[in-house]
């Protein structure tokens, strides 16, 4: 396995330019996602083929000794299973075991070198998962899933000759067991999982991937698949285990949206007013829970959303204007430009335009003198008095670029 988490050491940098390419790649195949949005819509006549690629692509992208896992305990009531399957975690096993024999220890992944250890307490700029007792795993479940786990397993009991020889007490440690167990080896198995998946995302070109992030990250995906949700419990007969895992989906969608800065708690809000009285509590049983990130949030679009008219002819002006205008702070100017010719709305946002522009051109600029200056001069009446030199270049650029820009819609 590679170090991804070295190639994504500049993490922030990485996930704009990422966002930035995803936008691209969606404005160049509308038609693909349009195809893919038609395709979500249609789970909710029945039809999972979109979901079952979806699952699918994640299954191409667990690591092997995690699929020798899911055999292993698929197999754990058959003599016959092969020893190599006892070693189903690979180098993880030691960390797994001691996180389950030592209560309170934390399964750390270190976030600079990828490294899976064991700690007693959690660490800065790791993924630290907390090796939690039983007891207080169960306690951590909400009423109904503990509810509903209870009365599967007082059934499992009474109907299947595998619980022979068990007391409840014990089906319900091994329960807790293996949760355990499942869930610690998922969180070291993630640093190979996010390897895999990103040499499928940015070498294999998935088209799938793109459109799924497209979905979630600027699409209010995650939004639009509790709607979808909601619709399913109201038009089917929904039986308790499939409210369960509807349920679960529901908080699980609320809490990753705004743990990762997809959707606000008031976006949340308005879709629990459209959906059933079930969906809406759950939603707001998180919300109420939750913290939000209190942070403006970079606006990332390219260069195609954000301006009208014959954008082939605009880009080669903006490429044309750039070339005989080198300087950083001319940035300000052709900004104004275009927005002087109705080609990018006023409200477009300096940094929204400057994101677009590097993207766009493949090259970075400095950004602090060029914002400052179209800070001064966006609602400056360049038709006025002559001022200073300064002034004079920026009206000559302007009004010559205008003029020009106008002539492309």
């Amino acid at each position: 396995m590679f170090n991804f988490i070295k190639r994504l050491r500049d993490y922030r940098a990485r996930r704009d330019n990422a966002d930035m390419t995803i936008r691209n790649w969606k404005v160049k195949n509308n038609d693909i996602y349009a195809d893919f949005t038609r395709r979500i819509d249609a789970i909710a006549n029945g039809d999972m083929s979109v979901l079952e690629q979806m699952f699918q692509l994640a299954k191409d992208c667990v690591p092997q000794e995690a699929l020798i896992l899911y055999g292993w305990l698929a197999n754990l009531d058959n003599p016959s299973s092969s020893e190599s399957q006892l070693q189903w975690a690979g180098r993880y096993t030691d960390v797994i075991a001691r996180c389950l024999t030592h209560k309170q220890l934390w399964l750390v992944v270190n976030l600079k070198t990828s490294e899976v250890s064991v700690s007693d307490r959690k660490k800065p700029d790791c993924l630290a998962v907390c090796a939690n007792t039983p007891g207080q795993l169960w306690k951590s479940l909400p009423l109904d899933v503990r509810t509903f786990i209870v009365e599967q397993t007082d059934r499992l009991i009474e109907d299947s000759c595998f619980c022979d020889g068990f007391d409840k007490e014990e089906i319900y440690q091994s329960i807790a067991f293996f949760s355990q167990l499942l869930f610690l080896s998922h969180a070291a198995f993630i640093g190979e999982f996010l390897a895999n998946l990103y040499n499928k995302v940015m070498r294999e070109d998935d088209s799938l991937a793109f459109c799924m992030y497209y979905f979630v990250v600027f699409d209010h995906g995650l939004t639009r698949m509790a709607r979808l949700l909601d619709d399913i419990i109201r038009n089917e007969c929904v039986g308790l285990s499939g409210m369960m895992l509807v349920c679960n989906c529901i908080r699980m969608l609320v809490g990753k949206s705004i743990d990762m800065g997809i959707e606000t708690k008031s976006t949340w809000e308005d879709t629990s007013e459209l959906c059933c009285q079930e969906v809406w509590k759950d939603i707001s049983c998180v919300l109420h829970n939750v913290r939000t990130k209190r942070k403006n949030k970079k606006a990332i679009v390219a260069i195609d959303e954000i301006i009208i008219g014959n954008k082939k002819k605009i880009k080669h002006g903006i490429k044309t204007f750039l070339n005989d205008n080198k300087d950083d702070i001319c940035l300000a100017y052709l900004l104004k430009s275009l927005i002087n010719s109705e080609i990018i709305k006023p409200s477009v946002k300096y940094m929204t335009f400057h994101r677009a522009i590097e993207q766009f051109i493949g090259r970075t600029y400095g950004h602090d003198v060029p914002q400052k200056r179209y800070g001064e001069i966006k609602n400056m009446n360049l038709s006025g008095p002559q001022r200073g030199t300064s002034y004079q270049k920026a009206k000559r650029i302007i009004d010559q670029w205008t003029m020009y820009f106008e002539n492309c819609g």
